[in-house]
């Protein structure tokens, strides 16, 4: 990762990809080599962004997944250099089903035991844990609003009918409540980002 950081021009942006892939999913058996800096990652995020050799936006937004808590970091959040989990955001805005995942990930359905164990069949207890980690950052920093553009204009059409689909596909997996507290939460954070 360091010489990938120190000469990004020099790499190709398929092996940037595979080097943050086996950065995220393997151990190093070198005690100092454990730590990952932040810095790195969000720079070469950054380098793939300005690319137009890779477009596979299913790694990106695994990767993406995998480094959320340095993506969301708030200490590296008020940097101009900061890159948000853009993918994420942009798959949650396009996806409401998308939204809904991330919600199973953090929070039980209710009343309901035969659905909670087909969800998390085969998982670890580990892996359980850090999906909801994850979820939790990706819920509390989301705050792209569903059918806006680029330059923030929102399409209110687009925008209730994202609203209405992810209140109906709650209720359909029995996290009703959550389904609209998170709905409150991404215009809250809309609004907090915006003052």
């Amino acid at each position: 990762i360091d010489t990938a950081d120190m000469y990004p021009k020099n790499v190709k942006s398929e092996f940037i990809v595979e080097l943050l892939e086996k950065a995220a999913t393997m151990e190093s058996n070198e005690p100092y080599k454990s730590q990952i800096d932040p810095y790195q990652i969000n720079e070469l995020f950054k380098v793939l962004d300005d690319r137009d050799d890779f477009k596979d936006n299913k790694r990106l937004l695994s990767l993406e997944l995998h480094y959320i808590d340095i993506l969301t970091d708030l200490i590296y959040r008020k940097s101009s250099r900061k890159r948000s989990p853009k993918i994420i955001y942009k798959d949650l805005c396009d996806h409401p089903a998308s939204f809904i995942e991330i919600i199973k990930m953090l929070i039980k359905p209710k009343n309901d035991e035969e659905m909670m164990k087909k969800e998390i069949e085969g998982l670890t207890e580990k892996q359980i844990e850090t999906r909801a980690n994850k979820a939790f950052i990706i819920l509390n920093s989301f705050d792209m609003i569903p059918g806006s553009d680029e330059n923030g204009k929102i399409n209110y059409g687009k925008l209730i009918k994202w609203v209405k689909e992810v209140i109906n596909l709650s209720k359909d997996v029995k996290r009703e409540y959550y389904g609209k507290y998170y709905i409150g939460e991404l215009f809250a954070n809309s609004i907090d980002q915006d003052s």
